[in-house]
């Protein structure tokens, strides 16, 4: 798109390192990423973003946030400021929802205490007639990690039986080390919705 007169952005998440500063290069005017080096440790709250700033790549740590929300307001910060003299290009990339799934503090009781949730028929698939992926993602309950993705349960016989995305090999301290990246406020909002897991 920039090779042909686009002014371009690429804002979120982005599995494929640090894009180049160079815009011819990277094919971004502008880029805000969470890259894969900061995503094991803050994957929803805090989040932080490898940004060009001057030329160079700045690693800015935005508190008090959401990832979801973080993007949307840097992306549309970016079309807000988008040149007026020229088409642009602006690609936003979200994290969510990837596991372990921590939706925005504000939204933790959307459903609030309904707990009447009809199953659909797929719950019980057997995943046969289905693409390669189907089948060896984790797509099952008996695949989660109890603490990690269920945030229930968390003691040491919460077993290994999914991949956790490939992020870890103990899915009780990965759960314990990314509460520890919330903030006061934001653990206790955790906790009193929660329980206090650990």
């Amino acid at each position: 798109m920039r090779a042909n007169g686009y002014w371009s952005a690429l804002v979120g998440s982005y599995g494929l390192g640090t894009p180049s500063v160079n815009a011819t290069e990277s094919g971004f005017d502008l880029w805000k990423v969470q890259v894969e080096a900061n995503l094991d440790s803050n994957l929803y709250f805090n989040p932080v973003f490898t940004e060009n700033i001057d030329n160079k790549a700045s690693s800015v740590t935005y508190n008090d946030v959401h990832v979801t929300t973080q993007t949307t307001d840097l992306t549309i910060d970016a079309l807000i400021n988008a040149p007026d003299d020229q088409p642009f290009f602006v690609m936003m990339s979200l994290r969510a929802p990837q596991r372990n799934s921590a939706s925005p503090l504000a939204d933790l009781d959307f459903f609030g205490k309904k707990t009447n949730f009809t199953v659909p028929a797929s719950f019980f698939t057997t995943y046969t007639n289905v693409s390669w992926t189907s089948t060896h993602a984790d797509n099952r309950v008996a695949d989660l990690y109890r603490s990690w993705d269920l945030k229930v349960n968390l003691d040491s016989t919460d077993k290994v039986v999914g991949t956790g995305g490939g992020l870890f090999k103990n899915s009780t301290t990965a759960y314990t080390t990314w509460l520890k990246t919330l903030n006061a406020n934001q653990t206790k909002t955790w906790n009193d919705y929660y329980g206090n897991l650990s």
